[in-house]
This record gives structure tokens, sequence and C-alpha cells, in this order.
């Protein structure tokens, strides 16, 4: 199996797919999630 970059935009310009790529991580959904309680995160969406 071969691994494929992503790529987030048509054009692949450089500027594009570095602003996709950044992005912000709600730090406490996060903390949720590693403690194992995705199921409350998902049903507070």
């Amino acid at each position: 199996m071969q691994a494929y970059p992503l790529r987030f935009s048509k054009s692949g310009k450089a500027e594009i797919e570095k602003a996709y790529t950044t992005h912000y991580v709600d730090s406490v959904r996060a903390a949720d999630l590693k403690k194992g309680q995705w199921q409350k995160s998902i049903q507070d969406l």
C-alpha cells in the first residue's frame, strides 16, 4: 500500500496548503477525547 501526501486544494499551491493544514484545536474537547469521553463530546456538537 502506498501512502499519498494530503492535499487540500486542487492547485496544490504551498500557500493554500499551509492555510488549510493550520487549524484550531479545541483543547477541552481534545482532553475529553483523551479521557474516553468521546460520546459526551459528540453530543455537545
